[in-house]
Formats: C-alpha cells, sequence, structure tokens
C-alpha cells in the first residue's frame, strides 16, 4: 500500500510526463515522499523515448502537454510499445467536470488524477495500480 504514513518500500519506477517545471517538481517530491523512483519528461517525445531505456511500472501523463503530441497521443503510443503495453497510464488532469474526468477512461486511461495534486489522493491512486 502507498499510504503516506507508510510509504511504499519496493522498487516501482514511474515515468512522470509534466510539461510544466513547477508541477513536474512538485509531483516528483510527492513521488519521493511515496518511496518512488521517477523518470521526468517534459515532452511526448522524451517519454517515448524514455521507455526504451528505461524499465518503468506505470505513467502519470499530463493531458494538456504543450508540443507537437498531447497526453493523449502519447497514451496511444505507449500502448503500442512494446516496452510499456499492459502498464498503467494515470491521467493528470484539471477538467472541472466529472463526466470530462471519467471520459478518459473510455479513451484508454487506467485512471486520473485531479489537479492540484495532493500526497493522499496520489497514494490512493497508485495503490489501485502498482504492485505490492
Amino acid at each position: 500500500m502507498y499510504k503516506v504514513d507508510q510509504p511504499y518500500t519496493g522498487s516501482a519506477t514511474i515515468l512522470l510526463i509534466e510539461d510544466d517545471r513547477e508541477q513536474s517538481k512538485y509531483l516528483r517530491f510527492l513521488l519521493n515522499k511515496l518511496n518512488l523512483n521517477v523518470v521526468v519528461c517534459s515532452t511526448g517525445e522524451e517519454a517515448l523515448s524514455s521507455v526504451q531505456l528505461y524499465r518503468v511500472d506505470a505513467c502519470l501523463c499530463d493531458i494538456n502537454l504543450q508540443g507537437n503530441m498531447s497526453g493523449f497521443y502519447v497514451l496511444d503510443e505507449l500502448r503500442w510499445s512494446k516496452h510499456f503495453s499492459g502498464k498503467p497510464v494515470i491521467a493528470i488532469t484539471d477538467f472541472n467536470n466529472q463526466d470530462q474526468r471519467y471520459s478518459l477512461f473510455g479513451k484508454g486511461f487506467s485512471d486520473f488524477i485531479k489537479k492540484p495534486v495532493d500526497l493522499q489522493n496520489l497514494a490512493t491512486v497508485l495503490d489501485r495500480h502498482l504492485p505490492v
């Protein structure tokens, strides 16, 4: 379990795709508090290269990435990657409407975390998707 009072003690690695530098630092800080390894990428292209270089167990992906690849495009590419296929991809979203957030499941995301992200919510979502 990835409870705040009992951090994960395994060796899971999270691929974090976030183009906002401050948000990326904050999320990395939270993931480190849960004793998780983090590979940080600021673009979809960088993330797709990283899954070939690092063994990652799950992905946290911002939906509204700047540049050539949206979070939806990155999701599709990860699903086809032989290095990542079958692993959870969790959307990081600022969607305010509950229907919008739940539509992410239909697009192929494993789960979502609503911004602003807090430690307890992050731990709860990861607990559903990472091996114990």
